[in-house]
């Protein structure tokens, strides 16, 4: 997804990865790939003007090192990532990987994981079924104890 100035309407660079605070499920900001070649740069979501089919922020200086935000560097250098971490349920069942996550534009609230495994993606885990993410794996509920919904609907024998 491409970012840009609001004034200028100047193209900066292109979204590359996303910083997620594990304990809150809160997304914190991007990483962006400039256009004119270079290291990766921060953008934190309160830098973040607009969000449509492009970002848009005031102007450039949003854009930092990570390095510049001490208590991001750490959590990132923690390795409780979410992206790409492994999804185990608490009885011990890979989910697979996680491939990507959706998240409410307006507050930045991770909403939903998706796993992916063999190539192949998986059901969809809500962030409330999150237990703990841990530096080798993103612990969820297990389902096992679960009703599904066509039980709870079906009428009941008089």
């Amino acid at each position: 997804m491409p970012v840009g100035e609001e004034r200028e309407r100047r193209a900066l660079g292109a979204l590359s990865g996303i910083v997620i605070h594990p304990d809150t499920g809160v997304v914190e900001g991007f990483f962006v790939r400039p256009v004119h070649g270079g290291g990766a740069q921060f953008l934190p979501v309160a830098d973040i003007v607009h969000w449509g089919a492009r970002v848009t922020v005031r102007s450039e200086d949003a854009l930092c090192s990570l390095s510049d935000i001490v208590r991001l560097q750490r959590l990132v250098e923690s390795g409780r990532t979410i992206i790409g971490q492994r999804m185990v349920t608490d009885d011990g069942a890979l989910l697979g990987r996680c491939r990507d996550v959706q998240f409410s534009t307006h507050l930045f609230q991770v909403q939903w994981l998706y796993p992916k495994r063999w190539l192949r993606w998986k059901t969809p885990v809500a962030i409330t079924d999150v237990i703990e993410v841990r530096p080798e794996a993103v612990l969820v509920r297990s389902r096992s104890g679960v009703i599904p919904v066509q039980e709870t609907l079906a009428p009941q024998p008089a």
